[in-house]
């Protein structure tokens, strides 16, 4: 009852910020004052002008410099992209624009794969790591999810098309967010304009595609020298798909997203921002025991910059976020027949199975400035509580709660005009308190984590980087309490602190060049993981709540790499490919480790004229095989994602997608196009077996969905 409320409470406030929106929109047009509208707008910026929210990512002058566009809105950041900062736009994406989660939008970028839930809700996963290997920011701040199976992983509170930028920084190459992650750094966030006069923008779209799918966006900006109000929402819905053999597939959702910004300029030098989100949502699961009834999010936080305060000191910036999500999983099908539906996540219950998760930080950051070395020092802390709700009781149980402290500096020399050294250093303090089990009641650490790159521009046609990045990582959470699910519980829970911190050190070498007509990149990597933490579950015991029964600290071994390469044929044909490639193997064993994608790639050829573009994307994979070590213990091996389960043996495929744009003024905006067209029937590596609750037969594996048409309308004021 209490999320009904929430979620008629707030499905009424969207209905009010578009009634106020559209009220705006009409007393521009009576006023005429189009004549304004051909400035920089939030979705029709350049191609070469994306926009970043922050500039604390201004840390490499390769990547980034600032600019000025027209008279009344100033970008904050124009980005240079590179090898190692992926840069990208979710809004304006060149590839399929039929995108149901940020998971979805992720494995569009070379390097990432995902592992398919259903529809929607999917993990993702970088060079063969995920869960805290990959470090997820939104709006700077970090969101987790709270189920103990990864049934709401962080892609069911994040819409890619609300943020207007997406950058990856590969690798343990930054200090400044948190924890270092191994993967990779990745942050969503929304730009921040600058208004000299007072001025009012909109951007918004309208999907309609196969299977009922139906995405509704809207973003509007109201602003002028003294601030702005940013208003997000999003609402999108689904139906089940069918793969390419017809066969229904247990898959249909629907989730909503409602946001807003408002910024305000004290004085010239002082800028205050205040954001508010809330989101909820339900989705079919295909491969789960239960569906998920609620994926409820709020968000709420603060910032405050200031500039030019002294000589030296350029900045000094206060952040504090809120973020929090609460988590329902239940039966929703009449009948299930062969299966009790009392196991999910972990803990029994008849209906309905409720879990949240709690994360507030504070974080601050100086700006120095010494002639050619920029100074970033800072200090962040972090609070993470995770509770279940327990029915027998009707009330909330905490289980565990867990902190961060972190200081960091990270520095940028430029010794000369074309080199420079950036480099940065970390330390940690961890704490975790346990409430529901395990003798401990209490556990920290202190640990390091730091980086130095070398970037050298041999001239305006070539440049490279050579970094090297060494980071720890604390067992996460659903690490620490995988070994609730194994047979001999009440050792498993007096052994559970006996994991070992995940030690890397890691070397990445990158490079990008540009001759003529042609552009490529490459991005590579080799590290060595001392304590990697592996998780696996008995070959006798699959329990349908895919929990793990065995969790080890072994060596690892990784290395691999992605590739770029960019042609312009003519002023109206382009093309552009990548491909990527991981490896890793278990130092102990010489065995393969486990989530290790496949060799796969993409071909995308554009032709554009006028005001039409046409685009086609070939992806392929290669077939991978033997790929999970199967220990004659008996335990197979998998990598604490609770719930996936490998088919070890997968054949290579090949899709083709197509769409067509048609851009009738500045304004206006049209899309069609067809993924999968030739509705080829393939499935992806990371696999999962459709769960015999739906009557599908044992082992049955989850294929992708087939041919998908979609149209999409968007409109720039």
């Amino acid at each position: 009852m209490m999320y009904d409320t929430f979620l008629y409470s707030f499905r009424t406030l969207i209905y009010k910020m578009l009634f106020l929106i559209c009220f705006d929109l009409i007393m521009i047009t009576l006023n005429n004052s189009q004549a304004n509208l051909n400035d920089m707008s939030i979705g029709n910026r350049s191609k070469d002008t994306l926009m970043s929210v922050s500039d604390d990512i201004q840390r490499s002058p390769t990547l980034y410099h600032q600019v000025k566009i027209r008279d009344d809105i100033m970008t904050i950041i124009s980005l240079k992209n590179s090898p190692l900062v992926f840069t990208a736009s979710p809004t304006r994406s060149l590839q399929s624009l039929y995108v149901t989660d940020a998971a979805d939008y992720l494995k569009n970028i070379s390097g990432f794969t995902a592992i398919r839930n259903g529809g929607v809700n999917n993990e993702p996963v970088f060079r063969g790591m995920f869960g805290s290997r990959i470090r997820i920011l939104m709006d700077n701040g970090e969101i987790l999810g709270a189920c103990f199976s990864h049934m709401d992983p962080i892609s069911a509170y994040i819409s890619p098309e609300t943020f207007d930028i997406l950058n990856v920084i590969k690798g343990p190459q930054t200090v400044l967010w948190g924890p270092v992650a191994s993967g990779a750094t990745l942050q969503f966030e929304r730009y921040n304009p600058c208004f000299d006069k007072s001025k009012v923008q909109l951007r918004s779209n309208l999907m309609i595609g196969a299977n009922n799918k139906v995405d509704r966006n809207i973003d509007s900006i109201i602003g002028s020298k003294y601030g702005y109000l940013r208003l997000i929402g999003n609402l999108s819905q689904s139906d089940d798909y069918y793969d390419g053999h017809k066969h229904r597939v247990h898959s249909a959702w629907y989730k909503w997203n409602a946001d807003a910004i408002l910024s305000l300029n004290l004085r010239e030098d002082i800028h205050l921002e205040i954001s508010l989100g809330q989101g909820n949502g339900n989705a079919n699961y295909a491969v789960r025991s239960m569906d998920g009834l609620c994926f409820a999010r709020e968000s709420y936080g603060i910032k405050v910059e200031t500039t030019d305060i002294i000589k030296k000191l350029d900045k000094i910036e206060l952040q504090a976020w809120h973020n929090y999500v609460s988590h329902i999983m239940a039966d929703t099908l009449p009948y299930v027949t062969g299966l009790s539906c009392k196991n999910c996540c972990g803990f029994n219950n008849d209906i309905e199975n409720n879990v949240d998760r709690l994360i507030w930080g504070a974080r601050g950051v100086a700006t120095t400035q010494w002639d050619n070395i920029k100074c970033y020092s800072g200090a962040d802390v972090q609070v993470n509580k995770h509770r279940e709700h327990v029915q027998s009781c009707f009330n909330w149980e905490k289980d565990i709660v867990s902190q961060d402290i972190g200081i960091f500096t990270e520095l940028i020399a430029n010794s000369l005009s074309s080199k420079r050294f950036i480099g940065g250093t970390r330390l940690e303090y961890s704490v975790v308190n346990f409430n529901n089990f395990s003798k401990y009641k209490r556990y920290s650490i202190i640990y390091p984590a730091g980086f130095l790159r070398y970037e050298d521009n041999v001239n305006p046609l070539l440049s490279y980087y050579v970094g090297v990045g060494t980071s720890f990582r604390f067992p996460d959470y659903w690490e620490l309490f995988s070994n609730r699910f194994s047979q001999n519980i009440n050792s498993s829970i007096e052994n559970v602190l006996e994991l070992k911190p995940e030690k890397v050190v890691q070397i990445d070498i990158g490079a990008n060049f540009q001759h003529l007509q042609t552009n490529g990149w490459i991005s590579s990597y080799a590290g060595y993981i001392r304590d990697f933490i592996l998780c696996g579950y008995y070959n006798d015991y699959i329990p349908y709540n895919g929990g793990i029964n065995h969790t080890e600290n072994i060596n690892a071994k990784i290395c691999g790499t992605e590739i770029g390469l960019n042609y312009q044929f003519n002023d109206y044909w382009r093309a552009e490919s990548n491909m990527s490639w991981s490896w890793g193997i278990n130092a102990d064993n010489n065995c393969s480790l486990p989530k290790i994608p496949p060799l796969e790639g993409k071909v995308i050829c554009q032709w554009i004229k006028g005001c039409y573009s046409i685009t086609a994307l070939w992806r392929f994979a290669f077939p991978q095989s033997n790929n999970l070590f199967i220990s004659p213990a008996p335990v197979t091996y998998k990598n604490t994602l609770l719930h996936a389960r490998e088919n070890y043996n997968t054949s290579g495929f090949g899709i083709l997608s197509t769409h067509l744009a048609w851009t009738n003024s500045q304004f206006y905006k049209f899309s069609i196009g067809v993924d999968n067209l030739l509705n080829h029937n393939y499935r992806e590596y990371f696999n999962l077996y459709m769960h015999k609750r739906l009557g599908y037969p044992t082992g049955t594996l989850m294929y992708e969905p087939g041919r998908i048409w979609w149209i999409k309308l968007g409109i720039v004021l």
